[in-house]
């Protein structure tokens, strides 16, 4: 098993759920060492790429602890003013295809850290995300579903920036006991700010400012300082009318929406059934 493998083995369902053409096989990519394309750090650090060439409008940093790192960049991804930064020992970056990413930063911190990003993803500008220092444990990561969109001026952190020690253990409390996911289809509005230990249902939508501590389901409205949840009642985004994006929107409609209403609107009629014999 390989080392990439091996790190993202505890996570990987939640990975391929998210993700539905997730491929990390390093025979479908050319590999690419740092002293070839000019880079600085270690050669034990590797970038695949699917052409054997580094895109334009992408940077990609080792740092001196960097060892074992691997970037993978899936086909027709444009990159415009982004960053990759590796900061310690076997972190993973993987880039899915047809994306668009804009003036991005992904940072992985500590050892085994990674960022998955799914197919189809767009950033505007102006995002930062970093898996974060002091996680409390190895293997901390981001994973970003199929087709989500990001406005500016987002962060995601997967972990607090200094531990926090409860005094009669001697014990770390804010430990990031999960990767953060966002499960596909989601779009995060303008300042958005995702914390650790998050994990966010497919479809759905967060809104400007909203700083998200606490999970949500699929079809979730998130908003607020800390975020609340509430359901979207059976109301889907839809990025514009080209004929692209609703394609994307029916795929999505049909592979969730079918699933989730239909049960809950079933559970809801239950209910209201038991109500009205109990006040008969």
């Amino acid at each position: 098993m390989s080392i990439e493998n091996k790190i993202l083995s505890p996570n990987l369902r939640k990975i391929k759920y998210c993700i539905a053409n997730f491929n990390i096989k390093k025979t479908n990519y050319i590999a690419l060492k740092p002293s070839q394309l000019g880079l600085s750090g270690c050669d034990s650090n590797t970038i695949y790429t699917t052409d054997g060439k580094m895109p334009s409008g992408l940077r990609v940093n080792f740092d001196t602890d960097a060892k074992n790192c691997s970037v993978f960049i899936s086909d027709n991804t444009k990159f415009s003013s982004t960053r990759i930064s590796m900061k310690s020992k076997n972190n993973i970056v993987y880039i899915g295809g047809k994306s668009n990413i804009n003036g991005t930063a992904f940072i992985t911190h500590c050892e085994n850290d990674f960022i998955i990003v799914g197919e189809g993803v767009c950033t505007v500008d102006d995002n930062f995300w970093g898996t974060g220092f002091n996680p409390g444990e190895l293997g901390n990561g981001i994973v970003i579903g199929d087709h989500c969109l990001f406005a500016t001026e987002i962060v995601i952190r997967a972990a607090d920036g200094h531990p926090v020690i409860d005094l009669a253990t001697q014990q770390q409390v804010n430990k990031s006991l999960s990767a953060v996911f966002i499960e596909p289809y989601c779009w995060i509005g303008q300042r958005v700010s995702i914390l650790k230990n998050v994990h966010i249902g497919a479809c759905s939508i967060l809104a400007f400012n909203a700083v998200v501590t606490k999970p949500a389901s699929k079809f979730s409205m998130l908003s607020g300082v800390p975020a609340r949840s509430k359901s979207l009642d059976g109301k889907l985004w839809l990025r514009n009318h080209s004929k692209e994006c609703q394609e994307i929107y029916d795929i999505y409609k049909n592979r969730y929406y079918k699933l989730e209403w239909p049960a809950l609107l079933s559970d809801i009629n239950e209910k209201l059934g038991l109500l009205k014999l109990k006040n008969h």
